[in-house]
């Protein structure tokens, strides 16, 4: 996607009609007449899986032309038509969003096929990007940020523990003087040499797959090292007592299997 800096929040006035309630898709037999357009005079390329009139899912490669919807209550643009040249058929045709099942900016890039995702992805890529969007790339980017942090070797010695609300203060060893302050969730951690507690592993969601990694104790190895480190309670504890305290939490009585 765009990245923030460059996107634009244009997105207009609410649609009067829209307001207090939402519209619904235009039907099969509306879909030559999908209702005003969003935005005009598109070309976006995308690979999209789409289900046919009779339940037959098939791929395209499209253009968009032009986006047609409306407006939610809170001014968000919700797309219900795409207007573009399909390049498999050579014909240019109707695509309703609520039919689209995946949609890929590239040929072989990832799929997105949640109906939310390829909302915000027409609206960031032609200009309609609202504040709903803005908050959730940034905490797209954020995840994508943390998840680049964490070290990707988990190693067969990794404790799996309860999700434990904490506070801690945490600072780089290529950035000594950037600190952050986060309340965050304790999802495991890795021994060090001794055995005793190294590495911790926290994340804003209890079912995050690894979380970032934070060095508590000398042999740990993570770009990211505890500075502070406060209780569910709220008390603080010394970092040279953190490694007995992770040691003691409680075992984690469902370990995902995604993290096995």
């Amino acid at each position: 996607m765009r990245s923030l800096a460059s996107s634009r929040a244009d997105h207009g006035a609410p649609d009067a009609l829209a307001i207090g309630k939402r519209l619904l898709p235009p039907s099969e037999e509306q879909a030559t007449d999908p209702g005003p357009p969003l935005a005009t005079g598109l070309t976006l390329e995308a690979w999209i899986d789409h289900a046919e009139p009779g339940g037959e899912a098939t791929e395209h490669q499209i253009v968009i032309r032009n986006i047609h919807g409306t407006h939610a209550a809170d001014g968000c643009p919700e797309p219900f038509a795409l207007r573009a040249r399909c390049e498999t058929t050579g014909s240019t045709r109707l695509f309703l969003v609520e039919r689209i099942s995946g949609l890929r900016a590239r040929r072989a890039g990832p799929s997105m096929t949640r109906a939310e995702d390829i909302a915000m992805w027409l609206r960031v890529e032609s200009g309609l990007l609202h504040q709903r969007d803005i908050e959730r790339l940034t905490g797209l980017r954020r995840r994508a940020q943390e998840e680049a942090e964490s070290l990707d070797q988990p190693g067969r010695d990794r404790r799996w523990v309860e999700p434990t609300a904490i506070r801690i203060e945490t600072t780089r060893d290529d950035a000594p003087m950037a600190r952050r302050i986060e309340e965050m969730l304790l999802l495991s951690w890795d021994p060090g040499p001794d055995g005793a507690p190294a590495v911790i592993y926290v994340a804003k969601d209890a079912e995050a797959r690894r979380g970032r990694a934070v060095r508590i104790a000398p042999g740990g190895d993570a770009p990211n090292r505890l500075l502070m480190l406060q209780a569910p309670a709220g008390t603080a504890i010394p970092v040279a007592e953190v490694p007995h305290w992770v040691a003691g939490l409680p075992q984690r009585r469902t370990v995902m299997a995604a993290a096995q």
